[in-house]
């Protein structure tokens, strides 16, 4: 199951995943989300922000009970992208386009976690 930011919630994955529903869950999630480990967070300015490809993740365990895990990962895109899912990132690599400072355009390779494939 893939879902957006608005409805993405640590809740509905323990309802997916521990109630034996047999589902894998994907989804992008709001920083502000209760139940999120907030050193897995990424900055959108300042100080804090991180340089493209950039990629950290957490395991929670849903409950004490299971070997059921939610993995929260944050990726720097052009953006922050925070993410949920039930099963564990790896690195995979993308293409990305932009423009130099001459106006040409360019692609580089990012390193992406494997959630934001499956995602998209």
């Amino acid at each position: 199951m893939c879902t957006d930011n608005w409805y993405t919630s640590v809740d509905l994955v323990k309802q997916l995943v521990c109630a034996r529903r047999s589902m894998h869950f994907v989804g992008t999630v709001k920083v502000n989300k209760k139940g999120l480990d907030k050193q897995c967070m990424f900055s959108r300015a300042g100080t804090g922000k991180k340089e493209r490809g950039a990629m950290q993740c957490s395991r929670l365990r849903m409950n004490n009970a299971s070997h059921d895990y939610l993995y929260q990962t944050a990726w720097m895109d052009s953006k922050p992208v925070h993410m949920l899912s039930t099963f564990q990132p790896n690195y995979s690599v993308c293409q990305r386009g932009f423009r130099t400072s001459q106006g040409a355009f360019a692609k580089i390779n990012v390193p992406r976690p494997t959630v934001i494939g499956a995602y998209n």
